[in-house]
Order: C-alpha cells, then structure tokens, then sequence
C-alpha cells in the first residue's frame, strides 16, 4: 500500500472546499490589524464623545444664555415695576431684587436715548423753542449677553437680538380718544446693578404740558404734534407708534429716530393756493418761456369772463424762477428762492429770510411787498385715506353694470373703439388705458366714484381724435389713485398721464367737479409740444408730507383747477390758472390720521441705586 502524498498532488478531502478571497484577505491579516482596529475604535469613541461634547457644551450654552436673558427680562420688568411706584405713586423710594450675578452678563446703565416733543403752529409748521418743543434725555439700563441686550427705557422694556428689536413691556407712552398722555421717566443717576436696587426720585416732577403760565393751554387747537424718540431700540419704538395709534410714523434710520405725528385739526379743509409744493425735500419750479400762473372763479363763470391775479404758489421747500415766467398772484416760500432770466412776481412775497430774498430782487422783477414768516405749512399725505377707499370699493362696485366699459376690470378705449359712458356709481379699476377716443362720465343721475389701482394713461395725437374723458352733468367724479403701477405716455412715465391733444374736459373750467386723489408717491405727467396742448381741469390732490416722492409736470399744457403735490415743475408752456371756487370746496385732510385734543406730558426724574 503506497502512503498518501503530503506534497504535490490534489487533495480528496472535502474540507477542503475554496475559501472567497476577501475572507482570505481579512482572515489572513487579522493578527496583523489588530491593534490597527483598536485605534481606529478608540478613534470613533473619542471622536464621537468630542462630537457630543462640543454639540452638546453648545446647545448648553445657548440654554444658559437664554436663562439669562429671560432672567434679564424678569428683572428689567421688575425695574419698570420700581420706577412705576416712585414717579407715579408718590412712592419716596422702591426696593426691586434684580435676581441678577455679576458672572450671567453685562449690566450698566447710560445716558443713550432722548425724547422731543414739538407743537408747531398749523401753518407755518413753526414751532418756539422756548416754549412748545421739549428735549429730555431718557437714560437706559442695558443688560448684554452675546448679542442680545434688554433694556429698560422711556418707561418700557425693549430686547435687540443685534439684527431687530421687540418690545417686551410697553413704555409710558398713552393715546386714547384723542387724548395723548406721556409721562416721561428720565433715569438721572446710576451705579452698578444686580442684586437689590433701589429707585428714588431725583428731582421734583415737571408738568410741561399743560401749562398756561408758558403758554401751553390745556386744549390743542390748530397745531400738529410730533414726538421723536432716539434710541438703540427706535424701530421697536415705531412699532409701538404703529400698533397704538393712527399717527403718521417716519423713520429716520441713519439717525435711528423714530417720529409720530398728530394733528389737531379739522378733517377736512379747502385749497387756497392754485399750486401748492408740501414736500420740503422737493421743489417748485416754473420756468421757460410762456410758463405762468394766474386765477378765475368757475362759481362765477369761465375761465375768459373771471380771469383774476390771484394765483398764488406755496412751497414747504425751496422756488427756482427761470426765463420770461410769471407768477400772478403771491409766493409763500418756506426755504430759498433761486431766479434766472428775468421772471416776474406780480404779487407779494411771503419768505423765510428777508435779507435773502431782498438780495436775489436783482435778477426778477417784483410788483409787491416782502413779509417775513417762520415757514410754510406741509400737507400731510393722504396714503391710508386712498388704501381704505380704493378696498372698499373693491369690495362693492357697480362693475356689472357696464360689460361693454369695464372688461376684466379695466377700461380699454382704442381708436376704433369708438365712447364709451359710465353713469352714476363706483368702479373698481385695475388702469384706464384712452387712445384717440373718449370716455363719458355722465353725473346726471348722481355722483361718480373711480378706484384706480395702477394708473390712468391718455395717449398722444396731433390730430383728431383725441383722447378724452368728458364729465356731464353737474355732479362730481372722484379718482382715488392707488398708483400701485405705472405706465408711459410719450416716453414719460407715472401714474396719471396726458399726451398731446388729450383733454380731461368740465363745462365751465368747473374744476370742483373732477378730483383725482394720489398718495404721496403719485406721479402726473401733462406734457406736449408746443402744438396740440393737453388741458386737465380739475383738481389734483396728492400731498406728498415732509418726504414724499410724488410729482407732477405740466409742460405746454394748461391746467384749470388746482395741483398740490410733493414737487411740481411748471416747464415751457404751461400754465395753472387756480380755480377761486376750490376755496370753498372741503378736501381731505388726512381723515385717517390720529386727532388730538388734549395732551398730558410730565417729567420725572429717577435714579437707580445699588442697595
């Protein structure tokens, strides 16, 4: 019997099935890469515990700093409670337990933030400093952690997380039913705070409002009020403004102020100047041959058979008089006055600065005489007014009525098309689009009301036809114009636009009758060459306040009526005759801006102490 090969041959075992090659591999190098494992394990272990502690060290943190900012807020409400009981319960002093440790975040007190209140006189927008603008510094305790700061200031709580501020308790600051009450809390003194504190009273309190010894009766009558507050925390101020009052808030953030102003004043008045510049960053500007102008009475007859001299032009802001222009009637100018080429004011002049004015006389000629007064009163916008009109006839027209006028909430009017009417109603209207055809506003039946989101375009001809909207009747038409989109006319761009030849056309110049309504960002353009002249009568009515950006342009045109906007140029050509009948028409004036009759300020001083 031969012995079975060790080397060489093939073996019979079935044991000795094939091994996969990766289980080889692995198998074969275990003992090699065992300590290679062990690393790597205790690689993952290690890197896993970093993961968690520094995932979770954050998330701990960010708890922490919540704590102690919410403990912050605590305490600063605590610090609003203390000084609430000194200055208004004749309290001598007020302990409060901040809860705070010197260790939870940075906590100190300034001098930021300070508060004036103005009384301007209705008009002239003037008010005395000696005796109807208050400045007051307001103080602030600030607690910091990371970015988020709390503060207590002007009586209330505010927090800013570095990119906005909220606020967290309201501060002293009150309106109801035209009554305003602000009793100012002013922190005098301070040291450091973070366990008990104590508030007392620094000083005797100050009623600066009313006051009739100075000259503050207890009843406002025919003034505007603006309180301006600045602050770290001014936008959070101005949401506070908006969400309490119906008052016209302006913000001024590369000052970071915020300004809230009330009228007390009728709701409605009449326009006595036939152009009227409110915005105090624009102009007025008439110049180029031609340019002028003048007055008539349309309760009294045409414009031919009342023609007057009393077209008389104010400006909040500056007045730039150029070429053969004329202006019949009286200027009112609240800045500076720039002339060129000879114009002429026929008409007494009503400026800021006598010596100045007296000084440019030079370069225009001037028939009246020169009176010195504080300013010219701005016209306050009329935004809200129009935005609440415009939804409520939104919702309830008569649209219906007028498939053939009114498609998809449009007026469309093409050359071809041939008039189209509307009678008494109101309409919702996206644009009014009139090319070389006309449009009927018949107020026989009643009054006519047109809500107009975008704009009103009136195109261009040399030649009949030409685009026209016709008011018969003796009633009125109303535009409220939201002004929301713009469209051109001419290569000019607005919101309300007439190309040559165009008309907006009343029997009589009766320019009460047709009132277009914009807000302060409403732009006209009524332009032409010197053939083919376009004529609006009619009133435009869009104050633009101290800041607006709207504008109209009347360039070889006439317009009959009145124009009140924020910047009004009067170029080569073009002429507003002011209709005297408009004295007698009332005009909204802000209707939906706050109304104050009374107004409560007192001045209490506190200092805040560590026990």
């Amino acid at each position: 019997m031969s012995s079975p090969r060790r080397n060489g041959g093939r073996s019979r075992r079935q044991s000795s099935a094939r091994v996969p090659w990766l289980y080889a591999v692995v198998r074969d190098t275990t003992a090699q890469s065992e300590g290679v494992a062990v690393v790597l394990m205790l690689s993952m272990v290690l890197l896993g515990t970093m993961t968690v502690l520094v995932v979770g060290g954050a998330a701990i943190g960010d708890s922490r700093q919540n704590v102690q900012v919410s403990q912050a807020e605590h305490a600063m409400r605590q610090l609003d409670a203390g000084a609430s009981t000194v200055a208004f319960e004749n309290s001598d002093r007020a302990l409060v337990d901040l809860g705070l440790s010197a260790g939870d975040g940075q906590l100190w007190t300034t001098d930021d933030g300070w508060m004036r209140v103005e009384i301007q006189d209705a008009d002239t927008d003037y008010a005395d400093p000696e005796t109807r603008v208050l400045n007051v510094t307001l103080g602030t305790a600030i607690y910091q952690s990371g970015e988020t700061t709390v503060a207590y200031q002007g009586g209330g709580v505010w927090r800013s997380d570095g990119d906005a501020a909220t606020m967290v308790a309201r501060p002293e600051f009150h309106y109801r039913n035209g009554t305003l009450t602000i009793p100012v809390v002013n922190i005098t003194e301070s040291n450091d705070l973070y366990g008990e504190v104590e508030v007392v009273e620094t000083g005797s309190f100050e009623r600066w409002y009313p006051n009739v010894t100075d000259g503050r009766p207890h009843k406002l009558d025919n003034a505007k009020i603006i309180v301006t507050v600045q602050s770290d925390y001014y936008e959070a101020w101005g949401q506070y403004f908006e969400d309490e009052t119906d008052g016209i808030v302006t913000y001024d953030h590369a000052q970071e102020t915020v300004s809230v102003k009330f009228l007390a004043l009728p709701s409605t008045f009449s326009i006595q100047n036939g152009i009227v510049a409110t915005s105090g960053t624009g102009t007025f500007e008439l110049a180029g041959t031609g340019s002028y102008t003048d007055s008539y009475n349309s309760s009294n007859g045409s414009y031919a058979t009342t023609k007057g001299k009393n077209g008389d032009v104010a400006a909040v802001g500056g007045v730039i008089l150029g070429g053969n222009s004329s202006i019949q009637g009286d200027l009112y100018v609240g800045e500076t006055i720039d002339t060129n080429g000879g114009p002429l004011l026929d008409g007494n002049a009503y400026v800021v600065d006598k010596a100045e004015f007296d000084a440019e006389k030079a370069s225009f000629t001037h028939t009246g005489d020169v009176y010195e007064i504080p300013g010219v009163a701005t016209i306050e916008p009329i935004d809200r007014f129009i935005s609440n009109e415009v939804e409520r006839i939104r919702t309830t027209n008569d649209n219906a009525d007028h498939p053939g006028v009114i498609v998809d909430n449009s007026i469309t009017i093409g050359e071809g098309d041939g008039p189209k009417e509307l009678d008494a109603g109101q309409y919702y209207l996206t644009t009014i689009s009139i090319d070389q055809s006309t449009l009927y506003l018949d107020t026989t039946g009643g009054d006519i009301t047109i809500a107009v989101r975008d704009y009103i375009a009136m195109s261009s001809s040399n030649n009949a036809p030409y685009s026209r909207i016709i008011v018969n009747g003796t009633g009125n038409v109303t535009v409220y114009m939201l002004s929301e989109a713009e469209s051109k006319v001419d290569g000019k761009e607005g919101n309300f636009l007439m190309g040559k030849g165009s008309t907006v056309y009343v029997d009589n110049e009766s320019s009460p009758q047709f009132r277009v309504y914009g807000p302060s960002a409403f732009n006209a353009s009524i332009q032409a060459s010197s053939a083919a002249s376009p004529v609006f009568v009619g009133v435009i009515y869009a104050p633009a306040g101290t800041d607006g950006t709207g504008s109209v342009v009347v360039s070889h045109a006439e317009v009959f009526g009145a124009v009140v906007s924020g910047t009004l140029v009067v170029n080569q050509g073009g002429a507003v005759h002011y209709d005297e009948a408009l004295g007698m028409i009332d005009i909204p004036r802000s209707p939906t801006v706050s109304r104050l009759e009374y107004l409560h300020i007192g001045h209490h001083k506190i200092a805040i102490r560590e026990v």
